[in-house]
């Protein structure tokens, strides 16, 4: 083999890694050929026990409350979404993500509100009480915005 051959075949190698990356981070949408013709990453429409966003999600919620999602449309979020997706990172069950939200709340860093009359919850059993149908809605809601990734297989 020539050097010139090899050369063509790492710079296209490269390039083949480069896309499958922009693909995982959802920066770009990748097809596989032949007769599936789904998305590489599809995005989950109900919650899983661990649910997982995108790395690329996660890391614009890191730094910003417009992320993007897996259909590669911008999403603005609020602080409960923003701080709940940051956690996603198919590891944590929502009881875990509900554990670090708490932290955030008790510290000041997130509010909680009654929806009866918007007031602030400041008592730590009431924000327990409430912070696990709130978290199930968010939850809901970043699967209805393609922000979390289906299980493989």
């Amino acid at each position: 083999m020539e050097v010139v051959e090899v050369r063509d075949r790492l710079e296209a190698l490269a390039r083949e890694v480069r896309l499958i990356s922009l693909g995982l981070f959802g920066i770009v949408y990748l097809h596989r050929n032949g007769d599936d013709t789904g998305p590489l990453i599809d995005f989950a429409t109900q919650v899983e026990d661990k649910p997982q966003a995108s790395g690329l999600a996660r890391h614009q919620a890191e730094r910003s409350y417009r992320v993007t999602n897996l259909r590669g449309e911008t999403v603005t979020l609020d602080e409960l979404h923003r701080q709940a997706l940051r956690q996603l990172n198919g590891r944590r069950d929502a009881a875990q993500v509900a554990e670090t939200l708490l932290g955030s709340l008790k510290a000041g860093e997130l509010v909680l509100q009654r929806d009866s009359d918007k007031s602030k919850v400041t008592d730590e059993a009431e924000m327990r009480r409430l912070l696990g149908p709130a978290l199930d809605k968010v939850l809901a809601n970043l699967a209805k915005k393609a922000l979390l990734v289906a299980p493989r297989g």
